[in-house]
């Protein structure tokens, strides 16, 4: 790659090597790509070429004429190889370009494979591992799979031409959410740190996923953002929290426990980032809510959530109110962690007030 590079643009001034280390970068350092955009150099700066490689598909359209055809564009390229691949391979590459970043088998076998068993689909990644269309990254005990952005790209146009484009993005929104409720579910345990670690490599697809929600399904996006919460608190992730809880938040309406465990996680996070004014908003819109419902964990949320504000704000007996009827709630309910949270949050208000033996 440097050596193409240096042939095509080592007369270049010093201060564009930046924009063409991001250029090569974009392109995944696949030399027909690079060699397709050092073309453009006769035309346009390095600059435009960047700005113009959101479409990378239209603007490498030119390579040389003594080249195979094959090679004479990008598209070309991988036209070739999507075509060297069988049926089944073919509409795998579609499919697994769902994901963003990696992803792991079990995923693509329930988000992919509705009609192809489990060994069909470890076959299909077999193959395109072995063809190069998938990289296995070697980071862990689970095998994970990605494909450069050039690869997926051209997979998505794929899929998005399929009738059950929709389905498949109903399905990997739904694996998501389930994979961050489970996360939850086993959060107060020894297997927390795993599940930081498995989370943080999941970041791209959560993120996807995400946004995903926001537009098309905001319902099942606010049950995800709650369940991430304590991944978030955990990581510091605190304004990402916050944009994603606002903006499903937006499109919601359903009025539920699933809304009072969002606002609940804005309110705290709002308040570790010293926005008490937004701690407050919150707090009194979960007050709105509640009064329109009996459920007990509904309401104990938003107290809860009002709980922290007080801490945040220096009330501290207030606070201490409420996070000593929060711990009894939840733990009537068997809600394990939101009790044991409630407890911890229990013992700082007590040192903060120098009640240090019930603290302990």
């Amino acid at each position: 790659m440097r050596r193409l590079w240096r042939s095509k643009i080592c007369w270049r001034p010093r201060g564009e090597r930046p924009i063409i280390a991001r250029i090569c970068q974009r392109l995944d350092g696949l030399p027909l790509a690079i060699e397709l955009a050092a073309a453009r150099l006769r035309a346009i700066t390095p600059e435009e070429i960047l700005q113009r490689l959101t479409d990378r598909y239209t603007l490498l359209t030119r390579g040389s004429r003594n080249a195979p055809s094959r090679q004479q564009t990008l598209r070309m390229c991988i036209d070739w190889s999507y075509d060297l691949c069988t049926l089944l391979e073919q509409r795998m590459w579609a499919r697994l370009s769902i994901f963003a970043g990696s992803f792991e088998l079990n995923a693509a076998e329930q988000i992919c494979g509705s009609e192809h068993t489990a060994d069909d689909i470890l076959d299909a990644v077999t193959f395109l591992v072995d063809k190069s269309i998938l990289i296995r990254d070697e980071s862990g005990p689970i095998a994970r799979y990605r494909m450069l952005d050039t690869v997926r790209v051209y997979g998505r146009e794929k899929a998005r031409e399929s009738e059950d484009y929709p389905e498949l993005c109903r399905r990997y929104r739904d694996w998501y959410e389930q994979l961050a409720r489970d996360a939850e579910a086993d959060w107060i345990g020894p297997r927390q740190a795993e599940w930081i670690t498995r989370l943080l490599a999941e970041q791209p697809n959560l993120r996807q996923a995400l946004e995903s929600c926001v537009s098309d399904d905001p319902e099942t996006g606010i049950r995800t953002a709650g369940a991430l919460f304590q991944f978030w608190l955990a990581r510091g992730l605190f304004s990402e929290g916050r944009r994603w809880i606002a903006r499903l938040l937006a499109g919601s309406t359903e009025p539920g426990i699933d809304r009072a465990k969002a606002l609940f996680a804005a309110t705290v996070m709002a308040g570790l980032k010293g926005d008490l004014h937004a701690a407050a908003v919150l707090v009194q819109e979960g007050r709105a809510l509640a009064d329109q419902s009996s459920e007990p964990m509904l309401r104990k949320h938003i107290d809860f959530a009002d709980g922290y504000r007080a801490l945040f704000s220096g009330e501290l007996e207030n606070a201490r109110a409420l996070f000593d009827q929060a711990a009894g709630v939840y733990a009537e309910h068997g809600n394990e962690l939101f009790r044991v949270v409630a407890i911890g949050v229990l013992g700082l208000a007590r040192e903060l007030l120098d009640d240090t033996e019930r603290a302990i």
